[in-house]
């Protein structure tokens, strides 16, 4: 029986692990590129949730670009800022933003995806002045899903070296197991449903907005970073599907136009896209993909990307 036992762990075993590339995202080390830890460029990065594709890391660990082109080459020079949502993991590298901008502009405009995720306007504005320098950028796109992201973290830590190790030296399906075992669905850390003792009372704290009252210190710090052109484009998860209530208002509307102000006085240009968003979406063409099973709750799929690129190639070619 024990002989059963152990025999069918090891085969169970190896059919996961022979398997698990179809079904399991990658878990890869980081690698310091342009001053901030990225994937590591030449490998591959698995997604298999929202969407199912592989994506190439290219150069600076910019995702999707296989080259960078000479700066002789004459036409726009666009850096593509933002976080998982101009990422693009989700989608194949010729259905990214940078790519689908780059495709219809003929030739005329290199797009560099230099979007992360978890970035900010923090992390952005550190990395301009290399991007100026080493990649010749003359006009940078910023693909803003939130207005939180508008505020000036501080810089990330490195990872930590038990995270780095295990990515390197442990197969995916693992790691997956394990996180799936630590972690809840949003990414929140597993509690037992119970303890010991009386139960614990929690104090109500009133968290505030993390949505910037007013935006002219982050954007003037943003125009200061660089000498090129820069452009906000606002595409926020819209339509919102809510029970069975579509929903096209954005709650961060006012906050919006703030923001819109403050830019345009500082000679920053501001583009809405989520006019383009819903009508898309009104035509069952939806631009935000499934998260945990909740449609237009995810990140920019096929569609979205599309419109997104549009957006970019209209205004700054």
């Amino acid at each position: 029986m024990l002989v059963r036992w152990i025999s069918g762990a090891l085969i169970g075993t190896f059919f996961i692990a022979i398997t698990s590339p179809i079904f399991v995202r990658s878990y890869l080390p980081r690698q310091l590129n342009r001053g901030v830890w990225t994937l590591p460029a030449g490998s591959e990065y698995r997604w298999r949730s929202e969407g199912y594709a592989t994506t190439a890391i290219g150069p600076h660990g910019m995702p999707g670009k296989a080259a960078v082109p000479p700066t002789s080459q004459t036409g726009k020079r666009i850096a593509l800022w933002g976080d998982s949502q101009a990422e693009g993991v989700c989608v194949d590298d010729d259905q990214k933003i940078f790519s689908l901008v780059e495709q219809k502009s003929d030739g005329q405009s290199s797009v560099f995806p230099l979007a992360q995720s978890g970035d900010d306007l923090g992390d952005w504005i550190r990395q301009m002045p290399w991007a100026d320098q080493t990649l010749s950028v003359t006009d940078h796109a910023l693909v803003i899903a939130e207005l939180s992201d508008l505020h000036l973290s501080e810089r990330r830590p490195d990872p930590p070296h038990w995270s780095q190790s295990a990515s390197t030296n442990l197969p995916a399906f693992i790691l997956a197991a394990a996180r799936n075992l630590a972690m809840d669905a949003d990414g929140s850390r597993r509690r037992l449903r119970f303890s010991v003792g009386p139960v614990q009372v929690e104090p109500s704290v009133v968290s505030p907005s993390q949505t910037p009252a007013t935006f002219a210190d982050q954007l003037r710090q943003l125009r200061s970073a660089t000498s090129g052109r820069i452009t906000i484009f606002y595409a926020p998860k819209l339509p919102e599907v809510n029970g069975d209530e579509v929903r096209t208002h954005d709650g961060d509307d006012a906050a919006f136009e703030v923001m819109r102000s403050n830019a345009n006085e500082l000679g920053i240009a501001v583009v809405d896209i989520r006019p383009a968003l819903i009508e898309s979406a009104e035509h069952g063409n939806w631009p935000h993909g499934f998260h945990n099973g909740r449609i237009g709750s995810g990140h920019l799929n096929a569609t979205g990307n599309a419109i997104v690129a549009n957006a970019i190639r209209e205004c700054l070619q």
